[in-house]
């Protein structure tokens, strides 16, 4: 098997490192867990472009390299393989700019510092090559197996950096610490690689003293930043790696939400699990599920001592998840255990009701510098689950908009009708049941409604660049066939007869009377030149507008002329009641309009692009028929 881009070492399960890379655009990025006695072999053997080698494999991978970069020399480690065009290794060495990088992000100054560094495995020489470049003016070493041991630490209370290059404290294990900072009154700065959990005990205790320090994700970042560039030949600057940083740590940390019954921390739960895809776990709800018995059964059985104990065994456990969203009561943070795991990979919120009661008043005297001192009421919760929402809405609202998209290409090429209103009333029932127990109901369906008139709106825009102009003798069924392209596409109409009507403040009748014929189709042409500057409009022009050469012109500028047409006894079956047709006034009946429509005949068909019967058609079937049509048109042109 070929690894284009990877990761060995031993347990990888929890690594960040595929992420890292997805955000720096190298998606196919494999984990590759190996025996210790497998890990010579699969470098030299297998077919690879670049390789990230993490604990325990970083001395052993140097005896298979062909060259080292003078960084893995000096320091003896390689975590970085290129498997060169050759077929040759090289191998660097990248943790140490992602150490110096994170210790410059923190503002952790080494230059002419006493360092001490812990632990005894490869990385500690990484971070003394790493203290050295800084300037360092005197770097230590402590580990059980020496040259420096524990228990002679108290020789050098001096120490102003701290560099933590040991596992402990590393998921799942969370609880390890192997230094108190209380032993180094002149401690300005500490450094521990561990990135799992985010802040592990010692980084803690450094935050709740107001000393500078950093987590090992952003050396994790930068060093794969570095790695990245070697293994592909591409610059990743160093802006995108602290761009990728913020992310990842955005993504990992957890949002804790504590608060008394009926501060609407649950309901902020439910809203944010639905809306950001995060795991919301409720401490409260978990405590039930272990002990098998509600809240109140526990206090009854065991007393409240019982139920806090359970609390905090579910707390350790839940605190060690990345990324969730966790709910508990304000009871919870009066044990400063709590607050800890919590804080381990979380950060806290305080629910309140009441404006007077701080973060600090809730969780006590923590000295929790990452505790957001956030009193949020009521209205502040709505307000921020409403932004939450409305992000969420316009990320699904783009996607669905691009599904029609997606859709309208398929339809077309496999030739099924775009409009099939079979589909949309089995859509309107769903909607209707979902909705039958819904609070503002006749709101959300309102919403709906509007979201796939817009959808309609972005078919039409595809389907018609242009116009559709309908022309035909009165009742030939021009706005019958508007209104149903607008429901079917969401056009907008221009009635030419009823906008007349409204500008001029009385009927066609009265217009005729009153100004006479000429005035009239002036005014039609008036309102045709208007439309110039409209798109994916359906005109619905009256039964004289293509009378008029200059009409025609203007109608083929930026529309297609589609001619309806029906038999003068379908036409008078239609028109018979209307009072609003001055031509057919004492004149309804079948010669008069068979007449009227030959007159008309030569220059409607002059006019027109395409033509169509509708007599015994539905409208669905007209519609059909004029989409089909004018799409073959439009193609021939």
């Amino acid at each position: 098997m070929k690894y284009e881009l990877g990761l060995i070492g031993e347990k990888l399960e929890h690594s960040f490192s595929p992420a890292i890379f997805r955000e720096f655009g190298y998606p196919e990025y494999e984990l590759v867990p190996l025996h210790r006695d497998e890990v010579v072999d699969f470098v030299k053997n297998t077919p690879f472009r670049g390789l990230n080698v993490t604990f325990p494999y970083k001395e052993t991978v140097v005896r298979c390299c062909d060259r080292l970069s003078e960084e893995a020399k000096e320091i003896g480690c390689v975590n970085a393989l290129v498997k060169e065009t050759d077929g040759t290794i090289s191998g660097y060495n990248t943790d140490v700019y992602g150490i110096i990088g994170a210790l410059n992000y923190a503002g952790i100054e080494l230059a002419g510092k006493k360092v001490l560094i812990l632990g005894g495995g490869g990385t500690r020489l990484t971070a003394r090559y790493a203290a050295e470049k800084m300037g360092a003016g005197e770097v230590l070493f402590v580990s059980r197996k020496g040259p420096l041991y524990y228990e002679q630490l108290s020789d050098h209370r001096d120490v102003q950096v701290i560099i933590d290059t040991t596992s402990v404290g590393t998921y799942p294990d969370n609880d390890g610490q192997l230094i108190s900072l209380s032993d180094f009154p002149c401690c300005e700065g500490v450094f521990d690689v561990v990135y799992n959990p985010l802040r592990t005990n010692l980084l803690l205790e450094a935050r709740d003293r107001k000393i500078p320090c950093i987590s090992g994700l952003f050396m994790l970042v930068e060093q794969a930043r570095k790695a990245a560039e070697l293994f592909t030949g591409e610059e990743i600057t160093k802006t995108q790696a602290k761009q990728v940083y913020k992310l990842l740590k955005q993504n990992y940390i957890n949002i804790v939400m504590v608060g008394m019954p009926g501060s609407g921390r649950n309901m902020i739960g439910h809203i944010l699990e639905e809306v950001s895809g995060r795991k919301w776990l409720d401490i409260d709800t978990l405590i039930e599920a272990r002990a098998g018995m509600s809240i109140p059964e526990i206090f009854i059985d065991g007393g409240e001592e019982k139920f806090r104990e359970l609390e905090s065994e579910v707390i350790r456990e839940a605190s060690k998840q990345n990324g969730v969203l966790i709910s508990t009561g304000s009871g919870a943070v009066r044990r400063k255990e709590n607050i800890h795991w919590l804080r381990q990979n979380g950060r806290l919120y305080y629910i309140d009701q009441d404006m007077s009661v701080s973060v600090s008043d809730a969780i006590g005297d923590s000295g929790d510098a990452d505790v957001d001192d956030i009193r949020m009421n009521e209205l502040e919760q709505y307000r921020k689950a409403l932004e939450v929402c409305d992000e969420k809405i316009f990320d699904l609202l783009t996607a669905r908009n691009a599904v029609i998209e997606k859709m309208m290409v398929y339809k077309e090429a496999r030739q099924i009708p775009i409009f099939q209103p079979e589909q949309e009333k089995k859509k309107n029932d769903l909607w209707n049941a979902k909705l039958n127990d819904v609070r503002h109901g006749d709101e959300v369906l309102h919403i709906m409604n509007r979201i796939v008139k817009s959808s309609k709106r972005i078919q039409a825009r595809k389907l018609f660049s242009y116009n559709i102009i309908l022309i035909g003798f009165m009742g030939a069924g021009k706005s019958t066939v508007a209104d149903f392209l607008s429901t079917m596409y969401a056009m907008k109409i221009v009635e030419m007869d009823q906008v007349i009507s409204e500008r001029e403040q009385m009927s066609i009748s009265d217009i005729f009377a009153t100004y006479g014929e000429e005035y009239f189709r002036n005014r039609e042409t008036e309102l045709l030149v208007e439309m110039q500057s409209k798109r994916d409009v359906v005109v619905s022009c009256g039964g004289g507008v293509a009378m008029r050469e200059q009409n025609v012109r203007e109608m083929k500028k930026n529309g297609k002329v589609v001619l309806l047409t029906a038999s003068p006894e379908v036409i008078l079956e239609r028109v018979k009641d209307s009072d609003d047709r001055p031509l057919l006034d004492g004149n309804k009946n079948v010669e008069f309009i068979r007449e009227l429509i030959e007159k008309r005949r030569q220059k409607y068909e002059a006019a027109a692009d395409i033509t169509i019967h509708t007599d015994n058609k539905s409208v669905m079937e007209i519609c059909e028929e004029l989409i089909e049509k004018l799409s073959v048109n439009t193609k021939m042109v």
